[in-house]
């Protein structure tokens, strides 16, 4: 527990921070539809016209002069990889800060098996993630209150669902490159969350990238599919886990073999 709190209080100030700018950008996205609905239908009409990039951000499926179509294409673009790159920020940061702070040769001296110092670092991360979260869909539930709109709520919270298995995903294999670096690689983790992004855009685009879909955590994740009730298959959450879990079991391994620098 005591180093629970101590990761805690560590990055308590840069999740807020996050939450407070990823949240406020959800909270003034929301607010501007009612604003915005009566020049929706022709937006939406022009924005249909191009082709399959308009098909890639799942315009061909959800009309955005509606909300719950605006949510899927607009605001949840800004959580899904503003969450993600925070996810993956927490992950790359937790084990190698260690090493590249020299605090490592303190920390592995204490009555604490290195065991526990991995859980407890992954718990922490996990309570982050939860905190971040709670605070960001306050701002957009929030949002949907005060202009008055109507969200369709079970697809709203089965999206938050997939999308917080994306950021354990994302932040459990960054989780295993903070075990395996002496330093904490923070732009290789946010450049990994963009790229998994570009993933998901050019295999819904170029069908020889379909492939794609089976790596980036994205493609399960998208508001879109959510919202216009489409079908998953199940693999792709299986896929998910199994990267997860993977991902997990190497960094314990890494960390109980490696020697400390």
């Amino acid at each position: 527990m005591v180093l629970l709190m101590h990761e805690w209080k560590a990055a308590r100030t840069a999740m807020l921070i996050w939450a407070l700018s990823i949240g406020l950008l959800c909270f003034i996205t929301i607010s501007l539809f009612p604003s915005m609905e009566n020049s929706a239908a022709s937006m939406a009409e022009s924005l249909g016209n191009m082709g399959n990039l308009s098909a890639s951000m799942g315009m061909d499926k959800l009309n955005i002069a509606n909300f719950n179509g605006y949510y899927a294409v607009e605001n949840a673009l800004i959580f899904s990889v503003g969450s993600t790159m925070f996810a993956a920020y927490l992950g790359i940061i937790s084990l190698a800060k260690e090493e590249e702070g020299h605090t490592a040769e303190f920390l592995y001296t204490l009555p604490y098996h290195r065991g526990t110092v991995w859980l407890t670092k992954y718990l922490s991360i996990i309570c982050l993630l939860l905190v971040f979260n709670g605070l960001v869909i306050f701002f957009e539930i929030a949002g949907v209150k005060l202009a008055d709109l109507d969200l369709d709520f079970s697809s709203y919270w089965l999206y938050h669902f997939r999308t917080f298995l994306m950021q354990n995903e994302v932040a459990a294999f960054c989780f295993f490159l903070s075990a395996v670096c002496r330093k904490k690689q923070v732009g290789l983790a946010l450049g990994l969350a963009l790229l998994l992004y570009a993933m998901d855009m050019i295999c819904r685009i170029v069908e020889d990238t379909a492939f794609l879909k089976y790596v980036t955590p994205y493609y399960y994740a998208n508001a879109v599919t959510v919202f216009s009730q489409e079908k998953m298959n199940s693999l792709y959450l299986l896929i998910a886990c199994g990267i997860l879990i993977c991902s997990l079991l190497l960094s314990y391994t890494v960390l109980n073999k490696r020697d400390l620098s």
